[in-house]
């Protein structure tokens, strides 16, 4: 398990090559943005197919914590491995709704959900 001052990763199922990371309660881009996406590199060189996200903590995110998420979403995409978010807030579901991007990323309602489809 890596672990950071604002995120952490697990790799829970090797079985299919999956590793989650928890959000924290503020999503704000910034410096988060920047720890957060060196653990999306670490996966990335890793030999993990999956990422869920757990957004259950998050109870604030800005248009910059959108961005992060989207890239590392994107990257995920170009590299043909999936990133799912899963446990959503309804207050930050409203957010992706929005701006649209709850047709964009995938989502699902919680982590057995996500890992159902993998």
């Amino acid at each position: 398990m890596s672990d950071q001052n604002i995120y952490s990763f697990q790799i829970f199922d090797h079985k299919k090559d999956c590793a989650l990371t928890e959000l924290n309660s503020h999503v704000l881009g910034g410096n988060d943005a920047l720890a957060y996406n060196s653990i999306i590199e670490e996966l990335l060189f890793l030999d993990i197919k999956s990422l869920i996200v757990d957004c259950k903590n998050v109870e604030l995110m800005n248009s910059s914590g959108l961005g992060m998420l989207v890239s590392a979403f994107t990257l995920f995409k170009n590299a043909n491995k999936q990133l799912i978010l899963v446990n959503i807030p309804d207050k930050i579901y409203n957010l992706f709704k929005i701006t649209h991007l709850d047709k964009v990323l995938t989502i699902h309602k919680d982590t057995e959900s996500a890992l159902s489809v993998l």
